[in-house]
């Protein structure tokens, strides 16, 4: 491994920090994203990178067809659509390096055609 890294102390002190753990903060359960679509899940997650947290949303899609997701937080109100295939997950990126550890994310998914 030192081979590759070409013996780079800063390397392998970038390496020990990454696989310190770092933190991580779920704000919220798994949630429904549609009550009539009981196969589509999501969950947020601010997980700290450094220099903020970046805000993500995982949505999971169990469903025999494709969905189509918006998805948007309170802190990033921008609706960003994401196409999810079936027995898939997606991470959404809503903000990078945001102060804030806590945000509340709405999506709303319909099966696509």
């Amino acid at each position: 491994m030192l081979e590759l890294l070409g013996h780079s102390w800063w390397a392998v002190g970038a390496l020990a920090l990454a696989g310190s753990g770092t933190p991580v903060q779920a704000t919220s359960v798994p949630a429904t994203a549609d009550p009539s679509l009981s196969c589509v899940d999501y969950r947020a997650e601010a997980r700290y990178s450094g220099v903020g947290y970046d805000h993500l949303v995982h949505i999971s899609n169990q469903c025999e067809r494709a969905a189509k997701c918006d998805v948007s937080t309170n802190v990033n109100p921008d609706k960003v659509q994401v196409v999810v295939a079936a027995k898939a997950t997606e991470t959404v990126l809503t903000w990078r390096g945001s102060p804030a550890r806590e945000f509340t994310a709405a999506v709303s998914c319909r099966l696509s055609e």
